[in-house]
């Protein structure tokens, strides 16, 4: 799976699984644009905001993103957020996604 992502640049496996549990999973990956919606989608593809997830952490269980897996997504998007400001600046996100991410408290922090 090619893609351009400053998050995950070589996209072979799923982001979430490597996070969370540390292991590889390589099958049935999907893109995930991490901010989504009509305009942060294409936003998030312009500035490679985009992840490969498995089946599992995409669409297919109470854990997946586009199943309302609240801790999974915040992970994404803290991560998403502090890898863009590394490259674009804390004034450039908020411009761009209009939300801080970072001070949702309790939520989604990494392993």
């Amino acid at each position: 799976m090619k893609r351009f992502s400053i998050i995950q640049p070589r996209m072979d496996e799923c982001f979430l699984c490597r996070q969370m549990f540390h292991i590889c999973s390589p099958y049935g990956l999907h893109k995930h644009e991490v901010f989504f919606g009509t305009d942060n989608r294409k936003k998030s593809i312009e500035y490679g905001m985009v992840v490969a997830l498995c089946n599992y952490h995409h669409t297919d269980s109470v854990f997946a993103v586009h199943q309302g897996a609240k801790k999974e997504d915040m992970l994404l998007k803290q991560t998403a957020q502090k890898v863009f400001e590394k490259k674009y600046g804390h004034e450039k996100f908020m411009e761009t996604f209009h939300h801080n991410y970072l001070e949702d408290e309790g939520v989604g922090e990494e392993c």
